[in-house]
C-alpha cells in the first residue's frame, strides 16, 4: 500500500474546474505525470462520459464520471498507479495512446483492508516514449477527492534489444521482446495494416554468410513463440529493408508467425535480422534460423543439377508427394527436419539416375505443424517447406 510521504515526488495540486466540471473531465485534456514517483490530489465532482466513452471492463457499474491522466516513461520498465487516499469508491484504467486497448483495470485492490475501496494497477510494463492514459471514474457514480499516484521502475531489456547477436547456421535460438524499445529503426514495410503497425518492440541478430547460400528465418514454433511477430532482413547499417514477412501465408488459423525464405546472401555479406511485435505485441520468442550455401555457375554450366519441386498437397493431413530432378546420376538424401533442425524422417539415401522422381512421404506420425523437406545432391542442396495438419 501507498505510503504518500515515502514518494520521492509529490505534487500536489487543487482540481481546477471548468462550468462544465474538472479540467481533465475529457480524454483530450488530461493531467500530465511530469515525473515518476508523483502524486496528484484533484477530484471527478461534476465530470462526465464523453460521446463514445469506453466503460472500464473490470466492473460492471462504472459511473461514467471520469477524469484523465496521462505519462510518458522516460526509461523502459514497469508502473504501478494507486488512487489509496480517495474519498470514494473509484475504478481504475489503462489504455494505450490511441484508447483503442485497454491495458489494465482495477476496481478495489485486493490487498486493501475493510472499508477502503481504493484501486491499484501493479507492475504494468511500460515502453520508453509511449503514452499511457489512465481513467478514474466512480463505481456506481461515486464521487469525490481523487488521489493518483504513480510509480514507476527501470527494467532491463533484452541483451539484443539494441546491440545484435551474432547467430551461426542451422540453428534455433530462444529469446524474447519483452521491454524491448524503439531506436528509431526502420518499421517493417509488410505490417499488416500498414508500417505504423510496426510494435517497434524490436530484437536482433546478425549473420555473416560464409559462402553464397539462401537465408531462411521462422518464429514458427507455438506455444515456444508466444507473440504475433513481424520478421525484417535489413542491409549491415540498418538502412535498407531487404526482406519482410508479418504472417507467413502457409499459417494456419490463429498462427501468427512469420516466415523469410530463401533469401539470397553473397559470400562475405552481413545482414540484420529484425523480430518485432505487431502493434508492439510482446512475449517469448523461438527462432529458427537456415542457411544453405549454394555455388554459382559458369556461363556454360547446367543451370540445375538437382532441384525439388514444392511437396504436394502442401498442407497435408498424411501422405504427400516430394518431386525432385537430377541432371546426372548422383548419390542424394531427401530429409525432412522438425523446425528445431531436428531429423525426423528420411526419405531417400542413396542413388538414383538422372531424370524426375516422385517419392510419397507418409507424416501420419508426425505432429501437426511445420517441417523442411531438404534435397542433398551433387554438394547442393534445396529446401522446401512442408505443412502438417489434423
Amino acid at each position: 500500500m501507498i505510503n504518500a510521504t515515502a514518494l520521492l515526488v509529490a505534487i500536489l495540486l487543487t482540481s481546477l474546474h471548468t462550468p462544465g466540471g474538472p479540467i481533465n473531465d475529457r480524454k483530450e485534456t488530461p493531467t500530465i505525470f511530469v515525473a515518476s514517483n508523483s502524486l496528484f490530489v484533484s477530484d471527478n465532482l461534476g465530470a462526465t462520459a464523453e460521446p463514445g466513452e469506453a466503460s472500464a471492463s473490470c466492473v460492471g457499474a462504472d459511473g461514467d464520471n471520469s477524469v484523465w491522466y496521462v505519462f510518458s516513461p522516460r526509461t523502459t520498465g514497469v508502473a504501478t498507479l494507486d488512487t489509496e487516499g480517495s474519498d470514494f469508491d473509484t475504478i481504475l484504467a489503462v489504455y494505450n495512446a490511441d484508447f483503442s486497448q485497454e491495458l489494465a483495470c482495477n476496481d478495489d485492490d485486493a490487498t486493501n483492508p475493510p472499508g477502503d475501496n481504493s484501486s491499484r494497477v501493479e507492475n504494468l510494463a511500460v515502453a520508453i516514449n509511449r503514452l499511457y492514459y489512465v481513467r478514474v471514474t466512480g463505481f456506481g457514480g461515486a464521487s469525490g477527492s481523487v488521489h493518483m499516484a504513480l510509480f514507476s521502475s527501470v527494467v532491463q531489456g533484452p541483451a539484443n534489444d539494441i546491440t545484435p547477436l551474432p547467430i551461426l547456421t542451422n540453428v534455433s535460438r530462444i529469446g524474447s521482446n519483452l521491454f524491448a524499445i524503439s531506436e528509431g529503426e526502420l518499421s517493417a514495410s509488410c505490417a499488416v495494416g500498414g508500417p505504423q503497425n510496426d510494435g517497434g518492440n524490436s530484437v536482433w541478430w546478425s549473420f555473416v554468410a560464409p559462402s553464397n547460400g539462401l537465408v531462411t528465418i521462422d518464429t514458427d514454433s507455438f506455444p515456444l513463440t508466444s507473440f504475433d511477430t513481424i520478421v525484417t532482413i535489413q542491409n549491415a547499417d540498418r538502412t535498407a529493408e531487404l526482406a519482410c514477412n508479418d504472417d507467413d501465408p502457409n499459417n494456419g488459423p490463429g498462427d501468427f508467425s512469420s516466415r523469410i525464405e530463401d533469401f539470397p546472401a553473397a559470400a562475405g555479406q552481413i545482414i540484420q535480422l529484425r523480430i518485432t511485435g505487431w502493434q508492439g505485441d510482446e512475449g517469448d520468442l523461438f527462432l529458427s534460423f537456415f542457411f544453405v550455401p549454394t555455388t554459382a555457375a559458369e556461363p556454360d554450366a547446367t543451370p540445375s543439377l538437382a532441384s525439388l519441386e514444392a511437396p504436394a498437397p502442401n498442407p497435408s493431413a498424411g501422405t504427400t508427394t516430394l518431386a525432385f530432378s537430377l541432371a546426372a546420376s548422383a548419390d542424394i538424401r531427401l530429409v525432412v527436419y522438425d523446425m528445431l533442425g531436428r531429423e525426423v524422417a528420411v526419405v531417400v539415401d542413396g542413388p538414383r539416375a538422372a531424370g524426375r522422381h516422385e517419392v510419397v512421404f507418409d507424416g501420419a506420425g508426425l505432429p501437426a505443424g511445420n517441417y523442411l523437406a531438404r534435397l542433398e545432391a551433387n554438394g547442393l542442396s534445396e529446401t522446401r517447406r512442408l505443412s502438417l495438419t489434423r
